[in-house]
């Protein structure tokens, strides 16, 4: 599977309220634009989203944190799940038999071509 941050807005919620990341660095980090970054800051977006902490969730350590506060062109980077879960299996279409739509079809067909005495 591919190794994806979980719950992007609640993350960026706790970044910005618990840290001292730049915007552009939680937007890169979150996959966001900066411009919602600093609206969730301001108050104007994700107002009833409730902060994930990445740091409890295993996704991001508090030494990354640190090097980020420290150095603003230093970019975070995901850690490494501890497990590894299994991609699903994609479910196909199931196959429909067009020959039963195709009698359905032509019975109907047949039956309106019966003429009038």
């Amino acid at each position: 599977m591919a190794n994806t941050l979980l719950m992007p807005k609640a993350t960026a919620v706790w970044l910005v309220d618990n840290t001292a990341l730049s915007f552009d660095q939680i937007a890169q980090f979150c996959k966001l634009h900066p411009l919602e970054v600093k609206a969730i800051a301001d108050g104007e977006a994700a107002q009833g989203i409730k902060g994930l902490d990445p740091v409890m969730t295993g996704q991001l350590s508090r030494d990354e944190i640190a090097k980020g506060e420290a150095d603003a062109e230093h970019r975070l980077k995901l850690s490494e799940p501890k497990v590894r879960v299994p991609e699903s299996k994609r479910r196909t279409p199931r196959y429909t038999p067009l020959s039963s739509a195709r009698t359905a079809r032509t019975r109907f067909c047949g039956w309106s071509r019966i003429t009038r005495n």
